[in-house]
């Protein structure tokens, strides 16, 4: 009986030590890992990561920015979209007093800080004629240093509206320190319950003078209800009169 259990505790005895040894190895290998993967994130924190910055600069040759520096500004970004694509050409046309093509229009009013560029396509085969136009505001702030720039675009087809990729509000504001101007979300300045859960469409309309935008909610049922957006110099109260 003592000659079979001898072996037996024997191999056991071996069995564990290896065991052991094997489990002290892989723990050093993972710390070394971890001590290797710390150096790393270490050296990487040596340099800070620089923030973001979406802002872009306005330039102006007055005191301070008018409706046309702004636009600028809007305008000279890489990615603006097809629809403020299709009017840069002709707001560079506009400013240097060349003739626009057919269809094409431009009202600037620099005392209010208002700009609207309406267009009208040719009709398509099927007979379907699209138009629109884009509108610019500048609103005062609670800051005086600062404004918000509202950009509104509406889309039409056979004179009705409709709501494209590139319609509705869009914001930015200005800084008058930095002189720089970002994009602004509109949910830190309205509240997101203002649209009707009935409505199919919501037309907006800048105002060229005094600070309400005029919405006009076109109902499933054929109907339109009016709410108004009145800018308070930090965000917009909502109402319907």
């Amino acid at each position: 009986m003592k000659r079979v259990l001898i072996p037996v505790v024997l191999i056991l005895g071996i069995a564990f030590v290896l065991w052991t040894m094997r489990q002290r190895s892989i723990g050093m290998n993972e710390t070394a890992e971890t001590e290797t993967e710390a150096e790393a994130n270490a050296e990487e924190g040596t340099e800070p990561e620089e923030e973001l910055d979406f802002s872009f600069a306005v330039h102006h040759k007055e005191a301070s920015p008018d409706i046309i520096d702004f636009v600028n500004a809007i305008l000279s970004q890489e990615e603006i979209g097809e629809a403020l694509g299709e009017m840069e050409e002709n707001w560079k046309m506009y400013l240097s007093r060349q003739t626009l093509p057919k269809g094409r229009s431009f009202a600037v009013d620099k005392k209010e800080g208002y700009m609207r560029y309406d267009v009208l396509f040719p009709a398509e085969e099927d007979g379907t004629r699209y138009s629109g136009h884009t509108e610019f505001r500048v609103l005062d702030c609670s800051d005086a240093k600062k404004k918000l720039v509202t950009q509104n675009i509406v889309e039409l087809r056979n004179g009705k509206p409709f709501e494209g990729q590139y319609s509705g509000l869009t914001f930015y504001l200005y800084d008058g320190d930095t002189e720089r101007m970002e994009f602004e979300y509109a949910s830190n300045l309205i509240d997101d319950s203002y649209r009707p859960e009935k409505a199919l469409v919501v037309v907006h309309k800048l105002p060229r003078k005094g600070e309400t935008i005029e919405c006009t909610c076109h109902m499933k049922s054929g109907e339109t209800e009016m709410l108004y957006l009145r800018w308070n110099g930090r965000k917009f109260d909502i109402s319907d009169n």
